[in-house]
C-alpha cells in the first residue's frame, strides 16, 4: 500500500503532548490510540519534505522483512500532513507500551520512556533528587539484546543508502516485552548521508573522530553507544585498551568498538555484533533463532546462524 497525504492537521489536544524537541511537539492521536501525531513548527519544503515522502513510501523500496524491522524499531513516518505552505506534520507508530517504565523523583511520580540515557549514566541515579527512584534493573544479558537490536537497526538503514544521524542516547529507547529490543525516535530526519550532512545535527557529547559521511558516523556514534550501555559513565568513549574488562560485557573484545569508533567501518561494526551474538547464553540463541524462524524471513535467521556450526544452530 503506498503512502498518501492525510490532508490538513486533525484537530489534537495540546494538553496531550508527550514529546517537544527544537523543530516538533509530538500528540497523542486522538482517532488511534497506537498512533501520534508530530507536528513541525516550521512546514517541511523542499529536500526536507522528500525525505518524508521517501520514508512514507517504505513498502515501494523495502524488502518485506526490512519493512516490518524499520516500522516497529523506528518511531517511522506512516502518512504526512499537508497544508499550502507544505508538510506540517506526520502520523507515526506510538512508543510500545513496554518502553516505559515508572519511577519517583523528589516528590514527583514519573512514567516516561526508557531512552537509553537511563541506562547509560549509573551516577544519574545516584543524584540526591533521584535517589528515591528505583533503577531499572536491567541485566547484562538484557544489555546484550540492546546492543545487537541497534546494531541491526542502524546496518538495516544503511543497506537502503539510508543514515540516522543524530544518534544518542536520547533518541534510542530500550523496550522490555517478550524480548528486549530498542525503538528510535525520531525517524522522520533519516534521510541520504548528504542530506544529513547538510543538517549537521549532532547531540552534545557525541561527537565523533576524524570527519568521515554520516554512514560512517552513523557506526561511530553506536560503537560510544554500545560502550556507554556495557560501562554507564555517559561521558567516555571507546578505547584501545583490551585490558580493561567493561563492567556488563567482561568477555567481549572492547578494541572492536574502538575500531568501529575511529573508522566508522561496516565491517569491524558487523564482527561486533557476531560478537556480541557469540556472547549469548546457549538457551537466550536458541529463543533467538525460533524468532528468526518464525519471522519467515531469510536475513534474521542468517543473521543468527552466520558463524555457527550445524549443530550449535540447531541446538
Amino acid at each position: 500500500m503506498v503512502a498518501s497525504s492525510l490532508g490538513p492537521l486533525p484537530p489534537y489536544d495540546r494538553s496531550q503532548r508527550i514529546g517537544r524537541g527544537g523543530f516538533a511537539s509530538v500528540y497523542l492521536d486522538p482517532s488511534d490510540a497506537q498512533r501520534c501525531i508530530k507536528v513541525f513548527k516550521k512546514p517541511k519544503q523542499g529536500r526536507q519534505a522528500d525525505q518524508v515522502l521517501r520514508l512514507t513510501s517504505v513498502d515501494q523500496w523495502a524488502r518485506p522483512s526490512d519493512r516490518e524491522f524499520l516500522t516497529t524499531r523506528f518511531a517511522w513516518p506512516l502518512g504526512w500532513y499537508t497544508s499550502g505552505s507544505g508538510i506540517t506534520g506526520t502520523s507515526m507508530r506510538k512508543a510500545p507500551e513496554s518502553c516505559y517504565f515508572e519511577y519517583r523523583i523528589a516528590t514527583q511520580n514519573k512514567h516516561e520512556l526508557m531512552q537509553m540515557k537511563f541506562l547509560t549514566d549509573a551516577e544519574w541515579w545516584q543524584r540526591r533528587a533521584v535517589r528515591s527512584a528505583t533503577k531499572p534493573d536491567v541485566t547484562p544479558a538484557q544489555r546484550l539484546e540492546l546492543a545487537i537490536e541497534c546494531v541491526t537497526a542502524i546496518e538495516t538503514l544503511h543497506r537502503y543508502g539510508l543514515a540516522f544521524g543524530d544518534i544518542s542516547s536520547n533518541n534510542i529507547c530500550a523496550s522490555f516485552g517478550e524480548a528486549p529490543s530498542v525503538f528510535f525516535l525520531d525517524a522522520d530526519s533519516i534521510g541520504l548521508p548528504l542530506e544529513i550532512a547538510d543538517a549537521n545535527i549532532e547531540s552534545p557529547g557525541w561527537e565523533v573522530p576524524n570527519d568521515l559521511d554520516a554512514t560512517r558516523q552513523d557506526r561511530q556514534r553506536m560503537a560510544i553507544l554500545i560502550w556507554r550501555l556495557f560501562t554507564e559513565t555517559p561521558s567516555s568513549h571507546p578505547t584501545s585498551d583490551g585490558t580493561s574488562p567493561l563492567l556488563h560485557a567482561p568477555a567481549f573484545d572492547s578494541r572492536v568498538l574502538f575500531k568501529v569508533f575511529q573508522t566508522g567501518d561496516s565491517e569491524a561494526l558487523d564482527e561486533a555484533a557476531q560478537m556480541l551474538r557469540r556472547l549469548r547464553e546457549p538457551d537466550v540463541q536458541h529463543e533467538a533463532l525460533q524468532r528468526a524462524l518464525a519471522s519467515g524471513f531469510a536475513r534474521p535467521v542468517y543473521k543468527e546462524t552466520v558463524g555457527r556450526t550445524s549443530a550449535e544452530a540447531l541446538d
